[in-house]
C-alpha cells in the first residue's frame, strides 16, 4: 500500500474513534416525564352542566359552572361563576350562585366563595334571600 492511503485510513479511525469518545462523554441522562407542577390542573371545563337525579328520575340538583379546573394534587376542582339549583319537596327550590368554588372530588359537597347569594323559593314565591362571602353546602344526591 502507499504511503497517501495509510494516512487516508490512520485519519478516518483517529476521527472514528474520537467521535465516538466524545459521544460516550455527552450522553443523556433518562429523566422521568414531567407533566406539569402540582398546581396545574389535569383537566378543564368550560360551560359545566351537571345534572344530578334521585332513585325515582326526579332532579335532587343542578350545577353550573363558566370554568372548572380540576386539580388532582388536592382531590378538588376550582369552579368560576357557580350556579347551583337544588331542587328540595313541596316545591321548594334552593338557588345559589358564587363568583367561585371548591367542590371535592367525593362530590357530596361544595365550598362557595366571594359573593354568594341563596334564594329560597318555593312555587316560584321567594321566602328567602341571602348574601355572604361563603358558604359551606351538603350535596344529598
Amino acid at each position: 500500500m502507499d504511503r497517501k492511503r495509510i494516512i487516508v485510513i490512520a485519519v478516518a479511525l483517529f476521527f472514528a474513534g474520537l467521535l465516538w469518545w466524545v459521544s460516550t462523554l455527552l450522553h443523556l441522562t433518562e429523566a422521568p416525564l414531567v407533566t406539569g407542577t402540582p398546581d396545574t390542573p389535569d383537566y378543564t371545563i368550560d360551560g359545566m352542566h351537571v345534572t344530578s337525579t334521585d332513585p325515582r328520575g326526579r332532579k335532587s340538583y343542578e350545577l353550573r359552572a363558566d370554568h372548572l379546573a380540576h386539580f388532582p394534587a388536592d382531590k378538588l376542582s376550582r369552579l368560576n361563576r357557580v350556579h347551583l339549583i337544588q331542587y328540595q319537596s313541596n316545591g321548594i327550590q334552593i338557588d345559589t350562585r358564587a363568583d367561585k368554588a371548591r367542590y371535592p372530588d367525593d362530590g357530596k359537597e361544595i365550598y362557595m366563595e366571594s359573593n354568594v347569594h341563596i334564594l329560597r323559593k318555593q312555587n316560584g314565591r321567594v321566602v328567602g334571600d341571602v348574601r355572604t362571602q361563603s358558604a359551606h353546602i351538603s350535596l344529598k344526591p
